[in-house]
């Protein structure tokens, strides 16, 4: 199961499978529920917390790598820990516009800068990243008679992840700023003097 999945099925508050006309305590489950029928899903917990202010933020990080300290172990803490965090800002971006209309009700131009993160935030991760980590992994593991690859062009990759990344944390931070002003999108001047 996905985690966006896992996220919207999980941890349901008073959710009752019962047939019409049949009652359960709040602590007994349904022994007798037809799979056909049809069950009333609520959102998650987690969704609700989301839309909490203090409860999640979509800001990105920035990520210092130091030319002379950042070894290959080091780079590999550094791709899992920022993957790790993106997939999860993915993954509640996701359900926010698959949400849209049904209980968070925010605009166009929220969805579409939901969505336009939320690609570039996916083709970061299955493009340059994948490139990163089989670079990386020909650092830290040479296969004889193959060209080896140099700390040195590792920094050079990821320099161009990280203007990637910019890009991607900019679009999270306009996505944050929004959800703190419960999803309206702050007028052009205070977007540009945030970022």
């Amino acid at each position: 199961m996905s985690e966006l999945s896992a996220l919207i099925t999980s941890r349901f508050n008073d959710v009752s499978a019962a047939k019409p006309g049949k009652e359960f305590s709040k602590n007994e489950q349904p022994k007798d529920v037809d799979k056909n029928e049809s069950i009333t899903w609520y959102p998650a917990a987690e969704f609700l917390e989301l839309e909490s202010h203090k409860a999640y933020s979509f800001a990105v990080p920035e990520v210092f790598v130091d030319a002379v300290e950042t070894d290959g172990l080091k780079f590999t803490q550094i791709v899992d820990t920022l993957t790790a965090q993106l997939e999860r800002h993915m993954a509640k971006a996701n359900l926010l516009v698959s949400f849209n209309e049904k209980i968070v009700q925010f605009g166009d131009e929220v969805e579409e800068l939901l969505r336009v993160t939320i690609g570039r935030t996916q083709l970061l991760l299955n493009k340059r990243m994948k490139q990163f980590r089989e670079q990386l992994n020909r650092h830290l593991n040479p296969i004889p008679g193959q060209k080896v690859t140099k700390l040195n062009d590792l920094h050079g990759l990821w320099a161009l992840i990280d203007m990637q990344l910019e890009d991607i944390r900019l679009c999270f931070d306009k996505i944050e700023q929004c959800r703190l002003r419960s999803w309206a999108v702050p007028p052009a001047d205070e977007l540009s003097a945030n970022l």
